[in-house]
C-alpha cells in the first residue's frame, strides 16, 4: 500500500485532493510500473501508514499522504524541543547578534531549529553549516529535488543533524506558500519572530500559527539589546522568558 500513496503522490505532485480522488475511485495502476515506483526517486520516504509518521502532522487536516526526505528521520520524534524562527528582512548587526545568540541557545538544549526554505539570513547561516552545529528540519516550500539542485546538495550524504522535507518530489509548478507554512506550523511547538511583525506577509505567518496553537512570542526591534544580553530562552520549561 505504501508503494500505491507513492505512486499517486509522484503523479499528482503531492496533491491531496486528487490523490485521494484516485484512491477513493480506485484508479487503475500499471502493475510493473508500481512494482519499480521507488526507483524513480533519489531520496527516501515516509507515508501516513508508517509509524515514524509525525503525529503533530497527522492530526491536521489532510495531512500529505507522502513525506519526501533526505537526513536523519529520527529528528521528527523531538517535538517538544522545536522551534521556528522569523526574522526582518533587512537584517542589521544587532538581528545578526540575536539570531546567532538564539541558535547557540537551541545548540546547548537539543532543540531542534524548523526553517522553510526562505531567502534570508537563517537559510543562508544553516546552510553554509549543515551537520556542524544547530540540528534541522527544513520543511521545503516546493520539490525536494529542486530545492536539492538548486543548492548543490547531494542526495547520498549522510546528514545526522539535519532533515529535509516536502511533499512533493520534483514537478516544474510554483510553490504553494500555505503549503510551507501547514507543514513547518505543524513540526514546531515554539515559534519565535524577531523585529518582523510589521508587514502582512509576517502578520498572516504569526496569526497562522497562533491559529495553529503554537506557543508564540514576537520581539520588538526596541528589545532585541536585551534579548542578546539576556538568556531569554527557559529550554527547560517554556521556550521565552521575559525580558529583565
Amino acid at each position: 500500500m505504501e508503494n500505491v500513496l507513492l505512486y499517486f503522490s509522484l503523479k499528482y505532485n503531492g496533491d491531496w485532493d486528487k490523490i485521494f480522488d484516485a484512491l477513493e475511485q480506485k484508479e487503475k495502476i500499471d502493475i510493473n510500473e508500481l512494482r519499480n515506483i521507488q526507483d524513480k526517486i533519489r531520496c527516501k520516504f515516509i507515508t501516513l501508514l508508517n509509524p515514524i509518521y509525525p503525529t503533530e502532522l497527522k492530526n491536521t487536516f489532510k495531512p500529505p499522504f507522502v513525506l519526501y526526505y533526505v537526513g536523519n528521520i529520527q529528528l521528527l520524534s523531538n517535538f517538544n524541543k522545536t522551534l521556528s524562527i522569523y526574522s526582518n528582512d533587512k537584517l542589521d548587526k544587532k538581528n545578526i547578534n540575536s539570531i546567532n545568540c538564539i541558535l547557540n541557545e537551541s545548540k546547548e538544549n537539543d532543540y531542534t531549529i524548523i526553517l522553510s526554505n526562505d531567502d534570508n539570513y537563517i537559510k543562508k547561516v544553516t546552510i553554509e553549516n549543515l551537520d556542524v552545529n544547530n540540528k534541522y528540519i527544513y520543511a521545503i516550500n516546493g520539490s525536494i529535488y529542486n530545492y536539492f539542485v538548486d543548492n548543490d546538495l547531494d542526495f547520498e550524504d549522510n546528514f545526522s543533524k539535519t532533515l529535509f522535507l516536502s511533499y512533493t518530489y520534483k514537478n516544474d509548478h510554483e510553490s504553494n506558500d500555505a503549503k510551507t507554512n501547514h507543514l513547518q506550523a505543524s513540526l514546531s511547538k515554539f515559534v519565535l519572530f524577531l523585529d518582523c511583525i510589521n508587514t502582512q506577509k509576517y502578520i498572516n505567518l504569526f496569526n497562522h500559527f497562533i491559529n495553529e496553537g503554537k506557543e508564540v512570542l514576537s520581539i520588538p526591534e526596541i528589545e532585541l539589546s536585551s534579548a542578546i544580553t539576556n538568556t531569554f530562552i527557559d529550554m527547560g520549561t517554556k521556550i521565552l522568558k521575559n525580558f529583565k
